[in-house]
């Protein structure tokens, strides 16, 4: 964790294999870290077949965002969303 902290208060990236922490210096001088999750882990779980859980509503997947609005409204007259 030390050598970590050392690359970023050195201004470089460190890569984790989980995400990409990034730090930048703010016009006022403030640090920051940016975290963005590593293209590889990305990528290993959009392959066909890698996802080995359980999807809850999964027969919504590849809904426009109309349709999912016209069915939660049809669900829920009450709390119609707009």
């Amino acid at each position: 964790m030390k050598r970590r902290r050392g690359l970023l208060l050195e201004g470089r990236p460190v890569h984790t294999g989980v995400a990409i922490y990034t730090p930048s210096i703010g016009l006022d001088g403030s640090f920051e870290i940016n975290v963005k999750v590593d293209p590889r882990l990305l990528n290993g779980l959009n392959t066909k077949d890698a996802f080995s859980g359980t999807i809850v509503n999964a027969e919504n997947i590849g809904k426009s965002s109309a349709e999912l609005v016209a069915m939660w409204n049809a669900a829920h007259p009450d709390n119609l969303v707009g």
